[in-house]
């Protein structure tokens, strides 16, 4: 198949456009830096920035830092804390820096506070077992473990405790509580599971918060360290297909209370500047929505004309700084009102987005984005692309679209289905594919290309996309090309290699043996033999989640029956592709193979 090596010559433009440093800049933090400036992090174009604002003003300067900026928090008057480069730095007006501490080695975790005594900073380092070339593995696999330390400027770093390793460390104001993600599972699981631990530094004692906290999304202690704020859904039954809740525990023991009243797509939050207090943005359907929520669970309108798309950091007179983001504008920074645009490498003017709706067979009501640009023609190719989880959300936000540059100015559309299993639309739905994978998502997804009466249709998508897209290949005609990314095609075998039974559980029911055939019914693999369309599979070689094992079966199986078919395999990539030479590879791949087997007239 001409797609792989060498790669057929691509236009300079659309060359040009699969460099991953043209993506989108957005906004992802925002801390306050007084008399009414703000600091904020961005993300996008292959690298993390930081920029300075004032209110009043329409200017947004970079502050130059000798590393990409992983994480913010408010210092004093006029500044604030930045973990660049494995170090944390006080970052001051004239782009002063200040190196507080260098963080220690397989840092998991950290987080920082400024309290009277100056910085504090807490970390969770992994405790990596050393291997020798030739050592058996042996299973089942130990717990990772990690060090939980605590740096404070009169007494630099020590060791608190040995914990199980966790994510998501939060600090109290003064620094003198820690709470954590402490998952379930030894490795990578599609149910996230986990607990709430703490560490009272006074008391020199762990704490577990939680029991049976199901899907555990993240946390955050309160400032006067009374307890913590997490996202999780309690669920032992679905896990996965549950909405989480945004739910308050005491430090001091106590019953959790559930702030949130269940079926939201709970997606940014954290605290307000009014005691007890928080903020929260959801995905309703595809729109984000923001609003205040008490600890009492009571809802307060959110102050803005516009919902939170970051963090929010929140100034004198209640006036707040955060992301903005909609369908008809690009990323920028709401200020006190005023919205600045924030710097992008290029415009993309001509890129747009719409939604879209339909109605399944079973009379279901789906929604999706259709993304295009002014000079797409009516009749053009429609590149279906299939998102992962599939308990996912679709975000109805312009500056996605910058995703598909490539395809969309080489004259393709693109069409994102939101398709049952999808978060947003309440548990009902997101748990409408338990038992049907494959089958009835496929059939909205089939539905959406019918409403929109695109008659030559390729297919693509990563993760549960990529999975859906061989299905899509092997038990329907109605695609002409498909590429596959980090994709499956077994999911009892899958769950075996990888030690992820709760995928299966949840989707297909108990794992027994031998395989029931209700349990087969989705699977890809008895069927390879029927995709007779042109396919890509792209795999990174060291995906924990789905195995690279599975891409290889079905290159093999395809191309050993006769089909088009061709296997990329990216070194040292796990199931996403991170580095940025690898995506500019496979963004050429891709469009390379869309124009040789569904070339746009």
């Amino acid at each position: 198949m001409r797609a792989l090596q060498p790669i057929p010559p691509l236009p300079p433009e659309l060359e040009r456009l699969t460099d991953p440093a043209l993506e989108v800049r957005r906004v992802v933090e925002v801390v306050p830096l007084g008399q009414g400036g703000v600091m904020a992090r961005m993300e996008g174009a292959t690298s993390a920035q930081l920029y300075r604002a004032v209110a009043g003003t329409s200017r947004i300067d970079p502050i130059p830092l000798p590393a990409d900026p992983a994480h913010l928090w408010p210092a004093d008057a006029g500044r604030a804390l930045v973990l660049a480069g494995g170090v944390l730095w006080l970052v001051g007006p004239g782009a002063e820096l200040v190196q507080v501490t260098s963080i220690p080695d397989g840092a998991l975790s950290v987080a920082a506070a400024w309290t009277e005594s100056g910085p504090v900073v807490a970390a969770l380092c992994g405790c990596p077992v050393a291997r020798s070339p030739g050592t058996a593995l042996v299973y089942p696999a130990a717990r990772p473990q990690a060090g939980l330390w605590r740096y404070g400027e009169s007494g630099g770093w020590r060791r608190l405790a040995e914990v199980a390793a966790g994510s998501g460390l939060s600090l109290s104001a003064d620094g003198h509580r820690l709470a954590w993600v402490e998952p379930l599972a030894a490795g990578p699981e599609e149910a996230g599971r986990g607990e709430v631990r703490g560490f009272d530094v006074d008391r020199g004692s762990l704490r577990s918060l939680t029991q049976g906290a199901g899907r555990l999304v993240d946390l955050k202690v309160a400032p006067d360290g009374s307890g913590v704020v997490y996202l999780a859904n309690h669920q032992a039954a679905r896990p996965i297909t549950t909405h989480t809740d945004l739910w308050w525990v005491p430090w001091e023991g106590g019953p959790p209370r559930r702030l949130t009243g269940g079926n939201r797509c709970v997606d940014r939050w954290g605290w307000t500047a009014a005691p007890g207090q928080l903020w929260v943005t959801c995905i309703r359907g595809m729109a984000p929505v923001s609003e205040l929520l008490g600890l009492d669970g009571g809802y307060r309108p959110w102050p803005c004309p516009v919902p939170a798309t970051s963090s929010v950091a929140w100034l004198d007179q209640g006036q707040a700084a955060f992301g903005v983001e909609s369908r008809e504008e690009y990323p920028g920074l709401w200020l006190s009102g005023t919205r600045i645009a924030v710097p992008q490498v290029e415009p993309y003017d001509d890129l747009r987005v719409t939604t879209t709706g339909w109605r399944a067979l079973d009379g279901l009501e789906i929604e999706g984005l259709v993304c295009d640009t002014p000079t797409t023609k009516p009749d053009a190719p429609l590149l279906v692309q299939v998102h992962g989880g599939p308990a996912a959300p679709i975000e109805e936000a312009r500056g996605e679209v910058v995703g598909y540059r490539h395809l969309l100015r080489a004259g393709y559309r693109v069409f994102k289905p939101a398709f049952r299993g999808s978060l947003g639309y309440g548990d009902r739905f997101s748990q409408a594919n338990v038992g049907c994978q494959g089958r009835a998502d496929l059939a909205d997804i089939l539905a959406g290309v019918d409403h929109l009466a695109a008659e030559r249709c390729g297919i693509l998508g990563r993760s549960y996309g990529g999975y859906m897209t061989l299905r899509a290949l092997a038990v329907t005609r109605r695609f002409r090309a498909g590429v596959a990314i980090s994709g499956f095609v077994d999911n009892r075998w899958m769950s075996l290699e990888t030690g992820d039974l709760t995928y299966e559980r949840e989707y297909l029911g108990p794992v027994t043996w031998p395989v029931p055939g209700a349990t087969r019914l989705g699977d890809v693999f008895p069927r390879l033999a029927e995709i007779t369309s042109p396919l890509l599979l792209i795999h990174g070689e060291a995906d924990p989640i789905c195995p690279l094992s599975q891409a290889r079966v079905a290159y093999r199986a395809v191309q050993t029956l006769g089909g088009q078919v061709g296997l990329v395999v990216y070194p040292g990539e796990g199931h996403r592709i991170t580095d940025p030479e690898h995506q500019r590879d496979c963004a050429r791949r891709v469009l390379a193979f869309f124009r040789e087997f569904l070339p746009v007239d």
